[in-house]
C-alpha cells in the first residue's frame, strides 16, 4: 500500500476534488428555505465547507485505519463516503434532506 506521506496526499487531493465540484450555495439556499439550523443558526458557507472537509477526511482516514471496503459518516445533512479504487481513496459527498 502507500507510505503515510502518499496517503495524506491522496486524501487531500480526493477531498479537494469533491469540495471544488460541490454546490455549497445550493445547500445554503435549501437550508435557508427550510430554516435548517445548526446550533441555533443557519451556518455560513465557510462552515458548510469546513464541515464537509472534516467529514471527507475522517471518512478516508477510517478507510485506511479499518481496511474496510467502504466507510461513511453523516452529520447535519451531509454524508461523506470513501472507498478504494485501484488502491487509491475515492470519496463522495451528499447533502440529504430526506431519507427513509
Amino acid at each position: 500500500m502507500f507510505k503515510v506521506k502518499g496517503i495524506v496526499k491522496y486524501i487531500y487531493d480526493a477531498s479537494n476534488e469533491v469540495l471544488d465540484n460541490f454546490d455549497f450555495d445550493k445547500v445554503l439556499k435549501v437550508m435557508e428555505f427550510l430554516d435548517w439550523k445548526w446550533q441555533g443558526k443557519i451556518p455560513e458557507k465557510v462552515e458548510l465547507i469546513q464541515t464537509a472537509r472534516k467529514l471527507l477526511i475522517e471518512t478516508m482516514e477510517m478507510l485506511f485505519d479499518k481496511s474496510e471496503e467502504i466507510t461513511a459518516i453523516s452529520t447535519g445533512g451531509f454524508q461523506a463516503e470513501a472507498w478504494l479504487e485501484d488502491g487509491k481513496p475515492v470519496c463522495s459527498l451528499k447533502f440529504i434532506i430526506e431519507e427513509v
